[in-house]
């Protein structure tokens, strides 16, 4: 009797030792999967993208859609208009930048508060103009996720090199007329000068993500 009691006294043990080991394992397993939950974890496309080497520019952005192809895209079209958004912070203070170092636009406080306050027919142009620079941008970076509630979250990093920014505002006739003086030309040094400005600009920008 005495044995059988021992038995089953050892035999409970091993069971409540499975028992604990098993809750510990599920335990484990949930956190280790909330741990890899997208809302908790830093994606690949944002650490692409705030990574960015000299001479790039970057964005990130996600979505989230029961149907991975529209998250995928629907990402991409939100990435790049943050990219857009980048550029048109960056032109509105190279803009305000450039005409702080030229005695020429002092006397222009009111088309100059304009700009660096983004109001008016200025913001509209910057914006026009900067969505139809990201056309340039190319997708560099794609995670999704499948959630437990069966939809997907999407993560897209896209980016542009700094060189084709730089070429495309300097042939954007809407940026070019807000840099200068009313019916002033811009000379080819106006256009230097104006574009090594934003060149430091981006790469302040890229530097301070870091």
């Amino acid at each position: 009797m005495q044995k059988f009691l021992t038995v089953c006294a050892a035999a409970v043990m091993t069971l409540a030792v499975a028992v604990s080991c098993g809750s510990a394992k599920k335990a484990q397993q949930r956190e280790i999967e909330n741990s890899l939950g997208v809302e908790k974890a830093i994606s690949p496309a944002q650490m692409y993208a705030e990574s960015a080497p000299s001479g790039v520019q970057r964005a990130w952005a996600s979505y989230n859609d029961i149907d991975p192809t529209i998250a995928m895209r629907g990402a991409a079209a939100l990435a790049r208009a943050e990219l857009a958004a980048q550029i048109g912070v960056a032109v509105e203070d190279g803009i305000r930048l450039y005409r702080g170092k030229n005695s020429q636009y002092a006397a222009d406080e009111q088309k100059s508060a304009q700009v660096s306050e983004g109001g008016g027919e200025d913001d509209n142009q910057i914006k026009t103009a900067t969505d139809e620079i990201v056309e340039g941008s190319r997708i560099v970076k794609t995670n999704i996720y499948e959630q437990k509630n069966g939809t997907n979250d999407a993560y897209v990093c896209v980016e542009i090199d700094v060189d084709l920014i730089l070429q495309r505002i300097n042939n954007n006739t809407q940026i070019m007329d807000l840099i200068s003086e009313q019916d002033k030309e811009l000379t080819e040094q106006d256009r230097k000068d104006f574009e090594n400005e934003m060149r430091d600009l981006f790469e302040r920008y890229r530097s301070s993500k870091r």
